[in-house]
């Protein structure tokens, strides 16, 4: 899934994709929150600047009891994100390589600069690796 581009300034105006957990959004709506000047632009913004994957990309990794955990990313702040496992489990999770790999179309790979979510474009690298 592409992550959108919205320029909404303030929580009330942002849409979240339906599959995202009332709990996770928010969990990201207070710590960004309007009140401490943030908001979604600045979510946005340290997305890109954390090299985090796009919203919704199959991602695994392991968690930080060092399980592998496999599911849908969404970026919470820093280098933390969120996975909503396939059976609505939510994990925390960190997201330095080469400590996980991405998912597109079947094949499964550590990305590459090019491969992370940035604001100026939705494009994903070339990919290799092995169909899972």
């Amino acid at each position: 899934m592409l992550n959108e581009r919205i320029a909404n300034q303030t929580w009330n105006n942002f849409h979240w994709p339906e599959w995202v957990p009332e709990k996770i959004k928010k969990e990201i709506e207070e710590f960004h929150s309007d009140a401490w000047g943030r908001g979604p632009a600045s979510w946005m913004e340290g997305a890109e600047r954390n090299k985090s994957p796009l919203l919704g990309d199959r991602v695994r990794v392991h968690d930080f009891q060092g399980n592998l955990v496999i599911g849908r990313f969404i970026y919470a702040w820093n280098n933390v994100g969120r996975l909503l496992s396939d059976d609505g489990q939510i994990e925390c999770v960190g997201y330095q390589l080469p400590h996980f790999e991405v998912s597109r179309n079947g094949m499964w790979k550590m990305p590459e600069p090019c491969d992370y979510f940035t604001m100026a474009t939705c494009t994903f690298g070339s990919w290799e690796g092995s169909v899972l």
